[in-house]
């Protein structure tokens, strides 16, 4: 049986999970609360994009004025998606998409909450262990 160095050749560059969480592509769930998920009931490790985290999670001026916090804003991503998760059958996918209520940095001017769409995909981290990345649905 050959390698898949053998088949393909030596790999030319790689980027890994962790470089993307430390170059800040990815923001690791657990640095922002380190109890957070599994008190939601996820027990695999999850990142958000950038993206995701700048728009969604982040505290900015108008959900601050909806008196919304940084720990609550990403309970109720990580809460959504859970519900989703237990509501969804089986199906061999790689990601699943869930909706939920979110007051937005650009929006309605009386700061009201937008229904939004995000997927979450399950691939395998660094060393080859299930884990879950949270995104926009145009990101990859």
């Amino acid at each position: 049986m050959s390698s898949m160095t053998e088949i393909f050749g030596e790999v030319i560059s790689s980027y890994s999970r962790a470089q993307a969480i430390e170059d800040g592509v990815l923001i690791d769930v657990d640095a922002i609360d380190e109890t957070m998920r599994r008190e939601v009931g996820m027990l695999i490790p999850i990142a958000l994009t950038k993206r995701v985290f700048a728009e969604v999670v982040e505290v900015h001026p108008r959900a601050e004025a909806a008196c919304q916090d940084i720990k609550g804003r990403l309970w109720d991503v990580l809460w959504m998606l859970h519900c989703r998760a237990r509501a969804s059958r089986p199906s061999g996918g790689a990601s699943v998409e869930f909706g939920m209520f979110c007051t937005l940095p650009e929006g309605p001017s009386d700061g009201a909450a937008k229904e939004i769409t995000l997927r979450a995909a399950i691939g395998c981290g660094d060393d080859g262990s299930p884990v879950i990345t949270i995104m926009w649905p145009d990101e990859s």
